[in-house]
């Protein structure tokens, strides 16, 4: 539509106006002219260009013809919503063009539902009926006049109507420079259209939806890459991996439903089945780009044989098809990074849920060390099947014997956590025993049996000592200093994980809450059930999207601490579920001391617990000895005692 002008009529003396024609034409986009809008809003300067003709009355429109565009704007007094739009985008007000579409958006999604709940439209039966062609979005044009002509004359499918409102939309958005929004529009079109045709109820041949999709998909991230090719990376980088990961997931669809996955041979039916699926994307048109193949020469290709699904496979579900052919290398990278994004969300579940695939990949990359921390993760997970974690526990217990190294040093968050740790008193004599009481709780699904388990007790500065002893004072009865105890206060084993770092992975940032508050509602017309549901009253703090910026960082380096000074046990079996172990040491050395690390081995592992987060200090004081004299009477012997 850049093309298209206003139209300005003049009358008169027509040789008069044409030697004004070309001063008028070039001078006019230079001055400001002040557009005054309807429902109360704000006038705004427009500039613009326009064709000039001569006044005729045949030009007029007639009283109930809607065409706008080839008419003097002077002379309109009423329009449909598009002819609105097309005259706010030739005057440059592309802004209020778009909001003429996304009104015509919600008014059809507020008919579909209407009449997927039983209140039906006669001009809407067409586009319920079964479909034939699953064509995929077309950006190429701002415009498509074939597409429009179809839609006027109330004969185009659903998928058809939703790809021309769709692409009106973009080239808006395009033309205002906002291809990010494009690209986050497309989400919630793909999905919108596809729940539409559930609704509806339209018959469509399996696997005609998810070409649709995987061809729209195609086309909004070329389009988006065309029109900002330097911004991809960075501000579309949210958007544009919905759209990939979407557009995986119905390639991955089709793979199955015709058996070009590695390892599967199609049927007869199945190749039937490729052949309609290719017939119904219509014929190929201009690309966006000259240089680089369409979307759906894309598709029909990777639907020819398996191995050209694979090759385009690459592309879409990298680390799934890495793994399936036999590069569990590339594929470790991919499951890593996705184990990441979901600790950094908080989707515990879906992270231990990929770890298992990780171990998988470990295992035929025969890696043990590697294998042995990862299976010792998923032996601990809460989130794994009881089967699979004693599956993983016994791989875990082959893998020692394997490993090599002299010592494996991995973070004890996932399968050790820290109930209470209670020390007997806060102030000692030199030499004198020192008993602490440590709860631990064992994750491991079976009786577990360490070499050795010690904490480390590091000096501090009594500054450090009499800080904490300041923090205690508050919340604590005085007592005499040899009754003082401190005490770890024992808190919920869920805390943990957000507490401590995972295992060789990021943190999770994010501790979701343990119940949600939610209420139902119903939307009843005329005494009819239309709606029903339930609504989180706190929806938008739950999903509300962490910080990447303070939530991708490398997680702190964890290494093993001095253990000169320590509490110790040796050959301890430590059961599923909470344990209580008592240590007792000896310091010879004064000063103020705090347990800074906990240890448990078995053979090579080393499994590390940071504990300088449970404040627990004490302090060891010397005693001189003292020799009192009194006066004694000469001759007479007399027994001297020291304390």
């Amino acid at each position: 539509m850049n093309e298209a002008k206003p139209i300005v009529t003049c009358h008169g003396n027509q040789s008069l106006f044409s030697g004004l024609h070309a001063a008028v034409v070039n001078g006019l986009p230079k001055e400001p002219c002040q557009w005054r809008r309807s429902y109360g809003r704000a006038p705004r300067s427009v500039h613009l260009s326009a064709s000039f003709v001569p006044y005729d009355a045949d030009i007029l429109p007639e009283e109930e013809e809607k065409t706008l565009v080839s008419r003097p704007y002077f002379h309109i007094y009423w329009t449909d919503c598009e002819e609105l739009a097309f005259m706010f985008e030739m005057l440059g007000l592309k802004e209020d063009a778009l909001i003429q579409y996304d009104e015509l958006d919600a008014m059809f999604d507020q008919f579909v539902e209407n009449f997927a709940s039983g209140e039906t439209v006669r001009w809407l039966a067409p586009l319920t009926e079964p479909c034939t062609n699953w064509a995929g979005l077309s950006l190429s044009k701002p415009l498509d006049l074939d597409l429009r002509q179809q839609v006027k004359q109330n004969e185009a499918s659903l998928l058809a109507f939703r790809n021309y409102l769709f692409s009106r939309q973009t080239a808006l958005l395009f033309q205002m420079g906002r291809s990010w929004e494009a690209a986050m529009r497309a989400m919630d079109y793909l999905y919108n259209t596809v729940v539409e045709v559930k609704a509806l109820e339209i018959e469509a041949p399996r696997g005609a939806l998810a070409c649709w999709v995987i061809l729209s998909c195609l086309e909004v991230l070329n389009a988006c890459n065309l029109h900002s090719p330097g911004q991809l990376d960075e501000r579309f980088a949210l958007y544009t991996a919905n759209l990939w990961d979407y557009a995986r997931k119905k390639l991955r669809e089709l793979g199955q439903l015709c058996s070009l996955m590695p390892g599967l041979e199609p049927t007869s039916e199945q190749l039937s089945l490729v052949v309609d699926l290719v017939s119904g994307m219509g014929l190929s048109q201009d690309g966006l780009s000259p240089t680089e193949k369409l979307p759906v020469d894309k598709l029909r290709e990777s639907l020819s044989s398996p191995n050209s699904f694979k090759k385009h496979y690459l592309s879409f579900y990298v680390f799934m098809l890495f793994r399936r052919v036999s590069k569990p290398d590339k594929a470790e990278n991919f499951l890593l990074d996705s184990i990441r994004m979901y600790q950094q969300e908080g989707w515990q579940a879906l992270a231990d849920g990929t770890m298992v695939k990780l171990a998988q990949c470990q295992q035929q990359l025969d890696d043990p060390s590697k294998y042995l921390k990862t299976a010792c993760h998923i032996a601990c997970s809460q989130q794994v099947s009881d089967p699979e974690r004693a599956h993983f526990f016994q791989e875990m217990l082959t893998s020692l014997d394997q490993v090599q190294d002299d010592t494996i040093e991995m973070r004890a968050s996932q399968a050790i956590f820290v109930e209470q740790l209670h020390l007997d008193c806060l102030s000692t004599n030199l030499n004198d025993d020192i008993n602490l009481t440590a709860s631990l709780m064992s994750n491991f699904p079976q009786a577990m049996k360490f070499d050795s388990i010690k904490i480390s007790i590091s000096k501090c500065s009594e500054a450090e000592l009499i800080e904490h002893e300041d923090r205690l004072a508050p919340t604590q009865t005085p007592t005499p200093s040899s009754q003082k105890v401190n005490t770890h206060r024992r808190q919920p084993s869920g805390t943990h994980i957000a507490l401590d770092k995972m295992s060789n992975f990021q943190p999770i940032t994010k501790t979701l809450p343990t119940s949600l508050e939610f209420h139902t509602f119903t939307e009843r017309t005329k005494g009819r059930l239309v709606s029903c549901g339930t609504v989180c009253d706190r929806a938008h703090e739950i999903l509300s999207r962490s910080d990447s910026a303070s939530s991708t960082g490398s997680p702190t380096p964890l290494f093993k601490g001095d253990y000169s000074i320590c509490f110790s046990q040796e050959n301890v079996t430590l059961n599923p579920g909470q344990n209580t172990l008592i240590f007792s040491t000896k310091v010879q050395e004064t000063g103020a001391f705090c347990l800074s690390q906990m240890c448990l081995s078995v053979q090579c592992l080393e499994l590390l617990k940071p504990l300088a987060t449970e404040s627990i200090y004490f302090r060891v004081n010397s005693i001189p000895p003292e020799v009192t004299l009194k006066p004694k009477l000469s001759g007479t012997g007399f027994k001297i005692l020291f304390p």
